[in-house]
């Protein structure tokens, strides 16, 4: 285990002129597996090798020229003091090479390099993973969207941006590194595709050789002969050579041709990397000798006799049988239509991922997160997505829409519980706070990926978001879901995500109008199920985390995408059917907040009612006469007409039927009187009314035919007087329901004008 390491500083002409000094901090050589400073004999990357979001000590030594005006990155660097010799130096999340630059009094420069790896262990892995998904990705992309119509050989352009030079290069060592192409590789190796030819072979005709028909021809030629000692077959003399006809096992074939134009092919793409790097005048030490390497093994792979035996090729063979369905040859095959493709694509976005020599697999894995997303989605049955936005065409051909920062949507359709669903998946959406159903009503909020799902029927079951967000330093639930409060504070700031990522999730889901769900993806190596939080009984409203994490193959991992894939079915079946507690909740969240402005309205305490005062209905009940309020009261009845032909008549369905309170007003007094209604109805006939001593109406022979009457219970402070019962009821006196919300809104509006 190393806790110092020194590194050289040298000027422009590569001489030492200094020293760079890192050192662990105290108890900080180690985090958790791995040693958090280490000194490789590697030539493909620098020898000192730190760990990402790990604090260092630093001191800088240099003689001659004065002291140090400039310390670059200065992000990195937390010097003690203004002479910036000492300090903590603080690798943040970019992996990859760093090139510390350091500035003289003098106007001298000095450089040194260190590598910062990722706290996964097998980063280098993953990241060459999942840049074969997105050169997978933009190749299909291109071929199935702009059909490319062969494949004449690529000859390497001389491009004068190195870095962009270098993108097209990696998609291509991804390719290259991958185990499907290792093991093609090694197939060709032991088992080489060769054929038999039949040769002509130059023989001596004294040797005993197998009578046929075209040797007895051949010697009776008259010219070219030589004279025996001894007769042959009766002859003095013989020809002095003859042929025969033989069968040999030959390698130079036209698969083994490909082989080897395909690995020449890209050796001369990696020199050309190589060589450009070399002078662009950046920190492209790390990229240069990851294009020595590849040039060096594509060097060696040349010497294997099956392509080292094989002649030059002179057209494209795409419709070999042996390179298309041959094991071995086939993946070759691939590997080179898909270099060829992904080399020509434009990726603006690269350059958050990599350049010669930064390789930034936090940022990678966010891309890589929202292809996988998009394929998982596109694999639910009964859906098809269309991710042909992906590939723009842009001044320099064709490039890979996605970056950092941008928005991005993909759009599909399907069919669930017999209605069509819409579906947008959208990479960095921002969601501004615009006050409207489609933001946020804090901050504004960028989550990774966004998936909406809209019912093409819409109505109130309108659209829902679920968010997730790509955790690459997340390895277990537990870093997310930890429970233990002590167990939280003891574990350092920077390796513990719960504290952001955790509240990030409740706030997507809290903060972005019409959101239920948000989730992070993480590549973690659990063997449970994902842990999904839910609010109640339902799939939505939750938050969780699912492991996503790349396979040899580029894809995600079988089990990890089936259960992602679950889920989404699960969510979007959901978000489809009618019936849910969700469904019904946003319905009422809807209809209480949508269009009460900016009135905040705050009533006294009221023992009396049992829901809020905007649910809860008050019938508005005429009574002709103190008699007839007198009657009302004893008998605990209010009578409604159910004679169709008379004024103010109700019927069964009436709404003032579910009344929850009674409030009886005459025509010209204040004084009123309330009932809590029983919830019992009845029917009456006019003669049952006045046998209980109900009242005649003035000019009439007595009450009308029939009657509904509601049962009434306790007796209740009236919430309104007369007046304000009289302008709120029909002019007629028509029974009519108000809720107790509009009177108290009525009630509060007089006091206002008293």
């Amino acid at each position: 285990m190393t806790t110092l390491a020194v590194l050289q500083l040298v000027d422009q002409d590569g001489q030492s002129r200094g020293e760079l000094s890192i050192r662990c901090l105290p108890k900080g050589e180690r985090w958790g597996d791995l040693a958090t400073l280490e000194i490789t004999e590697s030539d493909s990357i620098p020898d000192v090798r730190l760990l990402e979001e790990t604090d260092y000590q630093y001191r800088v030594k240099i003689g001659g020229d004065g002291h140090i005006a400039e310390l670059e990155p200065s992000e990195i660097f937390s010097p003690n003091s203004a002479d910036l010799v000492d300090g903590r130096l603080r690798t943040g999340r970019v992996t990859g090479t760093v090139r510390v630059s350091i500035v003289t009094q003098g106007g001298n420069r000095y450089t040194c390099d260190f590598e910062v790896r990722s706290r996964k262990l097998n980063y280098e892995t993953e990241y060459r993973r999942m840049m074969l998904r997105l050169a997978e990705e933009g190749a299909e992309l291109l071929q199935s969207s702009f059909a490319p119509g062969s494949f004449g050989g690529f000859q390497p352009d001389q491009i004068s941006d190195a870095q962009t030079l270098y993108q097209r290069f990696a998609f291509l060592e991804s390719l290259l590194d991958s185990e499907v192409f290792a093991e093609a590789v090694d197939v060709i190796r032991h088992r080489p595709y060769s054929r038999h030819e039949i040769v002509d072979e130059v023989v001596d005709p004294t040797r005993a050789l197998k009578p046929d028909r075209d040797l007895a021809r051949q010697l009776a030629r008259p010219t070219g002969r030589q004279q025996v000692f001894r007769p042959v077959a009766g002859m003095e003399s013989i020809p002095r050579t003859v042929t025969r006809q033989c069968h040999i096992e030959t390698l130079d074939t036209v698969p083994n041709r490909f082989v080897r134009f395909a690995f020449e092919h890209w050796k001369s793409l990696a020199g050309t990397v190589a060589d450009q790097l070399a002078g662009s005048g950046v920190s492209t030490d790390r990229g240069r000798r990851d294009a020595r390497r590849v040039e060096a093994h594509l060097d060696h792979l040349l010497t294997f006799p099956a392509v080292a035996e094989a002649g030059p090729l002179h057209r494209f063979p795409g419709d070999d049988t042996v390179l298309t369905g041959r094991a071995g040859y086939r993946e070759i095959l691939r590997a080179f239509l898909l270099g060829e493709v992904a080399t020509s694509l434009v990726w603006e976005g690269g350059a958050d991922v990599f350049s010669a020599g930064k390789r930034d697999v936090a940022t990678l894995y966010e891309y890589w997160v929202f292809l996988e997303l998009a394929r998982v989605i596109e694999s639910i049955p009964g859906f098809v997505f269309d991710r042909s936005e992906l590939v723009v065409r842009t001044k320099d051909g064709l490039g890979l829409n996605l970056r950092r920062g941008d928005h991005v949507v993909l759009g599909g359709r399907g069919q669930r519980r017999g209605r069509l669903v819409d579906l947008e998946l959208a990479f960095n959406r921002t969601f501004g706070r615009d006050g409207g159903t489609g933001g946020s009503w804090t901050v504004s909020m960028r989550p990774d990926c966004s998936l909406r799902i809209q019912p093409a029927e819409g109505g109130w079951n309108a659209d829902t978001w679920v968010h997730f967000d790509a955790k690459y330093r997340i390895d277990q639930y537990s870093s997310i879901f930890d429970d233990d409060a002590d167990k939280q504070e003891a574990t350092p700031a920077l390796t513990n995500p719960k504290s952001d990522d955790l509240r990030k999730m409740h706030a997507y889901r809290d903060a972005i109008r019409r959101t239920a769900g948000a989730y992070v993806l993480y590549p973690g190596k659990d063997e449970s199920q994902p842990d999904t939080r839910r609010q109640y009984h339902e799939v939505l409203p939750g938050i969780g985390a699912f492991v996503l994490r790349p396979s040899e193959n580029g894809q995600a991992d079988l089990a990890a995408a089936g259960h992602l894939r679950e889920f989404l079915t699960d969510v979007i079946d959901h978000a489809a059917s009618q019936g849910t507690g969700r469904e019904r909740a946003r319905y009422w969240e809807d209809v209480t907040y949508t269009g009460t402005g900016d009135e905040e309205r705050r009533y006294d305490y009221n023992p009396t009612l049992e829901l809020p005062p905007a649910d809860s209905s008050v019938l508005l009940g005429f009574v002709r006469s103190p008699r007839h309020r007198r009657w009302v009261a004893e008998q605990r009845l209010y009578n409604l007409r159910a004679d169709p032909e008379r004024n103010g008549s109700v019927t069964l369905d009436s709404p003032v039927l579910n009344a929850e309170f009674v409030v009886l007003y005459d025509s010209n007094s204040n004084e009123v009187s309330a009932f809590r209604t029983t919830g019992a109805l009845y029917v009456r006939s006019g003669g049952d009314l006045r046998e209980t001593g109900y009242p005649a109406e003035p000019g009439s022979s007595g009450a009308g035919t029939h009657y509904l009457c509601l049962g009434l219970g306790d007796l209740i402070e009236p919430p309104i007087n007369g007046q304000i019962a009289r302008e709120m009821a029909p002019s007629d006196g028509s029974p009519v329901v108000r809720s107790w919300d509009q009177l108290a809104q009525a009630r509060s509006g007089h006091r206002l004008r008293d």
